[in-house]
């Protein structure tokens, strides 16, 4: 099972490159991570902070620790990091809400598969 992660990037066209890599820095630092998963909206990648998430939800009466326990044995990981992501999601996106509509069979798998192969081969 795959989890999102925190894909912090920078574009390429940024006009502030030295300002926005200090801010993507600091979006992946614990300390960031602790004070952004505090809420609930956000699931730390970093153990440390997710730990501290699970706690700060707990006292809010919300238990994450079936969710975290999966992180730590392994069953639930980070999805990895590629590149041409939105081309992948937009190929993708209307093959999985057909599938989830019914207007397709499970068939549909091996087509995403293989659209998904082709685009990030293009790398």
């Amino acid at each position: 099972m795959l989890s999102n992660s925190n894909g912090n990037n920078i574009w390429a066209g940024t006009k502030n490159p030295e300002l926005t890599w200090k801010w993507v820095s600091y979006m992946g630092s614990e300390e960031c991570q602790t004070k952004a998963g505090a809420t609930g909206t956000f699931f730390p990648s970093i153990p440390a902070a997710m730990d501290s998430t699970v706690t700060s939800m707990k006292s809010q009466g919300v238990d994450l620790s079936v969710f975290n326990q999966y992180v730590k044995d392994g069953v639930l990981y980070p999805s990895t990091a590629y590149a041409n992501g939105s081309a992948v999601q937009s190929a993708e996106q209307p093959l999985f809400e057909a599938y989830f509509a019914g207007q397709r069979s499970d068939d549909v798998f091996a087509e995403m598969e293989r659209v998904s192969r082709e685009i990030l081969a293009k790398n």
